[in-house]
């Protein structure tokens, strides 16, 4: 799908004519698969589907918090007349309101899950937490108006990803775990088919079947082209193993599919066409691109030069309503083969800041690169123009031309593009640049209690590592132990002259095991100090943590060695 003149939807988005047509499969919605499955469109970014059996009612995912899993549960309405006995993710993004549904049926309701569920939610969360969380924020619009011109038309795979209003969530862990192969099991009266093998977006994905019902359920296939890489960052998706998975799929021969994103989709021709599709394309991208890197193309070439074929770029089912193909070759480029594209040039290259100078002063100075920024987006070459003022920021962070040159590069691109993920990027950095925040440092971001509370103990004592200051501590050598009282568990971390070495639980099997700072407490507690909704003081004062080596100001120094950690929070 090419970019396009943009045209401006109800919110008042400008955005591309085809993007804003999408929103339509987003209007709140429950569809009938068959008299047995609906599904709930619409109510956030993915989807919650209802399966009635002969002794209760199953629901698959729980979306993004309580709040929007009772408005669900309202939409199903008298669909519900009876008790739901399980709730099944089929992966560990759309788990936030399942609380809604332990409150109403009480919690003799099964959860079911992948069994990589928990390990797959502590890894967005603990070393690379920060980024990630903020790079989902961009991704979906957090900081984008509801209305307006930069707004955005829904997110490709779903209407909306922040709620405006409360979001509370409710994570219930899973109670049934679900093995990485083939397995079946029998709940609510039904046969249930499960797939455990094939990632997705997310490695703890699930297949589920339905025999008796024509019916799978997915996260494989989506209302758009699969997203081998979001621009949050993920790890390498292999669009081989989705293209086993979509196999695997066709093989069942289902008369409905119904997906954790988008409408489901109704009738075998359909569906075969559907999955056809979806699996050609991703088949399709990994050969062009091995085809690319066996005739020496490095990652900018390849993301130039491959596009998907007509019959796939025309095709309804693979729309890019949020990646892009070139995004797919880069990624595979980088899963198989890594960064390196065989340009020498590249591997010693001058700093960023020493190349923008070059490049500026070969260009003919400040002044006349302003000019040629102008000119490039008059003959609409808008991605010269963002570079060539990018070069300018680089060596003066604070240049309003250069940042008003950029976001009104960035504005125009993101207006002509289908893809979601690039629209909500360009825009999020062009409303930065534009007040003066595009090179603040970003914001503390804290582990999140949630996913401490619900990690192995030692979790997120070795993700301290990730947070380390090395020059802070590059004279120290200090043991810290911590101590969890209720799980009867102990662990800890060594800063030695920089580095973090994590202490697993036999380093401190003898009494005379080395510890300089010690913490003792409970999960509860240890989880409301890391994400800093607690102090370590209120603590102690309440008796919930206690010091039991070293004192209360040798933990407080040994936690102000890591970035954004302080236990006076």
């Amino acid at each position: 799908m090419q970019d396009a003149d943009p045209v401006t939807s109800p919110s008042g988005a400008i955005a591309h004519p085809a993007l804003v047509a999408h929103s339509a499969m987003f209007q709140p919605r429950v569809h009938a698969v068959t008299d047995r499955v609906w599904c709930a469109v619409g109510f956030g970014i993915s989807n919650v589907t209802l399966v009635r059996g002969d002794e209760g009612l199953i629901l698959i995912d729980a979306g993004e918090c309580r709040e929007e899993m009772a408005e669900v549960l309202a939409a199903f309405g008298p669909l519900l007349d009876r008790p739901v006995v399980a709730l099944i993710y089929t992966h560990s993004h759309y788990v936030g309101g399942a609380a809604e549904v332990i409150a109403r049926w009480g919690p003799s309701v099964a959860v079911w899950a992948h069994e990589d569920l928990g390990e797959v939610m502590a890894e967005v969360g603990a070393e690379f937490g920060p980024a990630y969380r903020r790079r989902v924020r961009i991704q979906f619009g957090h900081d984008l108006p509801r209305e307006g011109p930069d707004a955005m038309p829904n997110y490709g795979i779903g209407p909306i990803f922040f709620r405006p209003g409360p979001s509370t969530q409710g994570f219930v862990p899973p109670t049934r775990h679900i093995p990485r192969a083939l397995s079946q099991a029998r709940i609510a009266g039904l046969d249930v088919h499960f797939d455990g093998r094939f990632a997705s977006d997310s490695r703890d994905t699930i297949i589920i079947g339905f025999p008796q019902l024509r019916t799978v359920v997915n996260n494989h296939v989506w209302p758009v082209l699969f997203n081998v890489y979001p621009l949050r960052g993920e790890a390498y998706r292999d669009p081989l193993v989705m293209v086993a998975a979509i196999d695997a799929i066709r093989d069942a021969r289902p008369e409905h599919l119904v997906g954790a994103h988008g409408a489901p989709i109704l009738g075998r021709d359909d569906v075969q066409a559907c999955l056809d599709d979806h699996r050609d394309s991703l088949q399709y991208l990994w050969d062009q691109t091995v085809r690319g890197i066996n005739a020496g193309l490095g990652p900018d070439d390849l993301a130039a030069s491959i596009a998907l074929p007509p019959r796939l770029a025309d095709s309804r089912w693979v729309p890019t309503f949020y990646g892009e193909p070139a995004y797919h070759a880069r990624a595979i480029h980088n899963g198989l083969f890594g960064w390196f594209g065989g340009d020498g040039a590249t591997l010693h290259p001058v700093a960023p800041a020493r190349r923008a100078e070059l490049l500026v002063a070969g260009l003919g100075g400040r002044a006349a690169v302003l000019v040629q920024a102008d000119e490039a987006l008059a003959r609409g070459e808008q991605g010269w123009a963002a570079e060539l003022c990018s070069h300018l920021l680089r060596l003066d962070a604070g240049d309003a031309q250069a940042a008003h040159g950029k976001a009104r590069a960035l504005r125009e691109m993101a207006r002509r593009t289908p893809a979601t993920n690039t629209r909500a990027f360009m825009l999020d950095e062009a409303r930065r640049l534009e007040t003066g925040r595009a090179g603040s440092p970003p914001p503390a971001v804290r582990p999140a209690r949630a996913l401490i509370l619900n990690s192995p103990p030692e979790r997120f004592v070795r993700a301290l590592g990730a947070r380390l200051d090395p020059q802070a501590s590059a004279d120290t050598d200090r043991v810290f132990r911590l101590r969890q009282t209720d799980a009867d568990h102990v662990c800890g971390l060594q800063v030695y002259q920089g580095v973090a070495r994590f202490l697993p639980p036999a380093a401190f099997a003898t009494p005379a095991a080395r510890a300089d700072v010690g913490l003792a407490c409970d999960r509860a507690t240890w989880a409301l100090l890391l994400s800093g909704r607690q102090s370590l003081p209120a603590a102690i004062a309440a008796g919930k943590a206690s010091i039991d080596a070293g004192d209360e100001a040798a933990l407080h120094a040994f936690f102000a060695l890591f970035d954004d950690l302080s236990l006076r929070a």
